[in-house]
């Protein structure tokens, strides 16, 4: 995804801005730089479904609130280990959950997924 970091905080914490908003997250390879990138978003892998929602819009989005992340996009796929692939635009974010049936109902269809940590790989480094 591209995006652009706007601020550099402590411990790599860097504010950016994206097509689907703007957000927060953790450098998690290098040293961050100010301007446009091409990154890998992850988020750590989820305890439970209960942050999985389905999204009252569809359109991708990505925010922050009170600490956490938002992440709204479409359920591409999600398989029975709980692999789950999210479509935002042209960019897909794989995490990892626990199984769910009421997620693989989903399928298909924009949700919004809640997480406390989002993290930055440069793209350039894969």
């Amino acid at each position: 995804m591209k995006i652009t970091v706007n601020q550099i905080t402590n411990q790599n914490v860097v504010h950016f801005s994206s097509p689907y908003g703007d957000c927060l997250g953790v450098w998690s390879a290098g040293k961050p730089k100010k301007g446009d990138c091409f990154v890998e978003l992850d988020v750590s892998q989820l305890e439970d479904s209960s942050s999985i929602c389905r999204a009252e819009e569809n359109s991708p989005a990505l925010s922050c609130r009170n600490d956490m992340i938002y992440l709204r996009g479409l359920l591409e796929d999600y398989e029975e280990d709980g692999f789950l692939t999210l479509k935002m635009g042209d960019t897909c974010i794989c995490i990892e959950t626990p199984y769910d049936e009421r997620v693989e109902q989903l399928k298909g269809q924009y949700i919004t997924l809640t997480a406390d940590c989002l993290y930055l790989y440069d793209g350039s480094l894969l």
